[in-house]
């Protein structure tokens, strides 16, 4: 239950971006890491959870459940390139 009712958070703070009504509110998007309880290395942006490429720093999807993410895997590499393949 408190999953989807974070989703829903999520889809209010991209709103609130998209209209360009950013201040000093507390419930700003650069909170919503921490209200949706994600791990250190994934970020929520442009609608989706993602996770920033260790060759080329590109913002991916990130295609699993976020219990599953490792900072420090080898293999978190977007896959768009061939430099970029794990």
């Amino acid at each position: 239950m408190s999953r989807e009712i974070s989703s829903r958070f999520a889809v209010l703070f991209g709103l609130r971006y998209m209209l360009d009504r950013v201040g000093n509110d507390p419930c700003d998007e650069c909170d919503i890491d921490a209200l949706l309880g994600l791990p250190e290395g994934l970020t929520y942006v442009r609608g989706a959870i993602r996770f920033e490429c260790l060759s080329c720093g590109d913002l991916d999807e990130w295609p699993a459940e976020v219990e599953d993410f490792d900072i420090d895997n080898p293999a978190n590499r977007c896959g768009k390139s061939p430099g970029c393949c794990p």
